[in-house]
């Protein structure tokens, strides 16, 4: 399970919602 990866993707998500 790529934690790192999923991190990255909830900031960008996170980063594109804002």
């Amino acid at each position: 399970m790529p934690i790192a990866e999923v991190v990255i993707i909830t900031h960008s998500y996170l980063l594109f919602w804002r």
